[in-house]
């Protein structure tokens, strides 16, 4: 969004990077890049925003972006850790307030081993008390 694109501008100007960074702003469901163009694609908090029914498809956009060997890191709230307290605070709030909780916690672990990616590594953190997941992902090749 061009919001972000705002936040991320400010950001490479405070620390230096304007002469090795470019900004796109694309569909993550239609990626504006040709096929097995990146080595590595990342998404932070982003995957929760998608509706339930696009999240395979972007799943699919960042593999198919990826060069063979390459690989995809998510970091995303958790939905397949049993909920506790802070969890169930957060949902309460993103019911409420969705504009202002706007993610909810997605099933990392199945939506990355039901894509063409390969599982390489998942880890849980928590985050205020939240469980977040931190997957790789490869593309075989």
């Amino acid at each position: 969004s061009e919001p972000m694109l705002g936040i991320a501008r400010k950001r490479i100007e405070k620390n230096k990077l304007t002469g090795n960074t470019k900004l796109i702003q694309g569909n993550a469901l239609n990626l504006p890049f040709p096929d097995c163009s990146f080595e590595k694609v990342f998404s932070c908090f982003t995957l929760e925003l998608f509706a339930e029914k696009d999240l395979a498809r972007a799943l699919s956009e960042m593999y198919r972006v990826l060069k063979p060997g390459g690989l995809v890191g998510i970091a995303s709230l958790n939905a397949e850790t049993p909920q506790g307290r802070a969890e169930r605070l957060y949902w309460w709030f993103h019911k409420k307030l969705p504009s202002l909780v706007d993610c909810r916690p997605i099933p990392v672990k199945a939506l990355v081993e039901t894509s063409p990616l390969q599982l390489q590594s998942l880890e849980e953190r928590k985050l205020y008390g939240i469980p977040v997941a931190l997957a790789v992902g490869k593309r075989s090749g």
